[in-house]
């Protein structure tokens, strides 16, 4: 038996901004093409081709577990949030306005990044767990 090897495709990355770009975009509903918009400017996104090509069943989408774990969806903030940034973010275009808030959405989520190890750290029955930390609370 013959095999050939054959050629790897180019790593290709997508972020908020090219991820439009991917032919898989089309095949997501309008509001899920909205969550990746608005949520991708608090929560940073970034895949592959080869995620997106060989990863993620696109027939189950958004229940696909991959496409959870690697896409942002709307439900990732709280609805006030979320409503406040897609407003800036789909028709006011305010690229300091959505900077202020992404910061204060951040913060609530985060508020003291530099105490990772005391300010995050998860209890039980108010005892620390040792080794574990929250990212986002």
């Amino acid at each position: 038996m013959i095999t050939t090897a054959s050629t790897p495709s180019k790593f290709k990355p997508y972020t908020r901004q090219s991820i439009v770009t991917a032919r898989q975009w089309e095949w997501l509903t309008p509001e899920l093409q909205e969550a990746v918009q608005v949520v991708s400017h608090v929560l940073p996104f970034r895949t592959n081709a080869y995620v997106m090509d060989e990863l993620i069943d696109w027939k189950r989408v958004p229940d696909d577990p991959i496409y959870r774990l690697t896409f942002p969806h709307r439900d990732m903030l709280p609805a006030q949030e979320y409503e406040q940034l897609r407003e800036l973010v789909l028709y006011k275009k305010d690229d300091a306005a959505i900077a202020r808030l992404v910061h204060d959405i951040r913060m609530r989520m985060n508020p003291h990044p530099a105490g990772q190890m005391t300010h995050n750290v998860p209890r039980v029955n108010d005892a620390p767990l040792k080794g574990l930390q929250h990212k986002y609370l």
